[in-house]
């Protein structure tokens, strides 16, 4: 199964617990794809793939610093469809954590939180 990893950033960093769902989704498969959304994150991008993913769909844009809900699940929802993705994996963060949740739901499909 084709699994897609959202990579979560601050201020064009990589909060760290990406790289474990990343990690995570790599011992499932070999198929990891991966999702960067914010400003700044041209290296970001370039060390995601170092780590194992095959892609990473790129949405660069300077007034994406923010976590902003509504706009990130658009785009990863496109983003999925485009991938053909059947997995989706975040960090345990907050936003992770929401993201997962709106996903899911138009998804139709249920999520396991907080379980890495």
């Amino acid at each position: 199964m084709k699994f897609l990893v959202f990579i979560e950033t601050d201020s064009g960093e990589v909060i760290a617990s990406s790289w474990e769902a990343l990690g995570a989704a790599l011992s499932l498969s070999d198929d990891v794809e991966a999702v960067i959304i914010g400003d700044k994150i041209s290296v970001v991008t370039a060390e995601t793939i170092e780590r194992g993913a095959k892609k990473v769909y790129v949405v660069e844009d300077e007034t994406r610093t923010l976590f902003d809900l509504e706009r990130h699940r658009a785009n990863v929802k496109n983003i999925r469809a485009v991938s053909g993705a059947g997995g989706f994996l975040a960090s345990h963060t907050n936003s992770g954590r929401d993201l997962a949740a709106a996903l899911g739901v138009d998804m139709g499909a249920g999520i396991i939180a907080d379980a890495l």
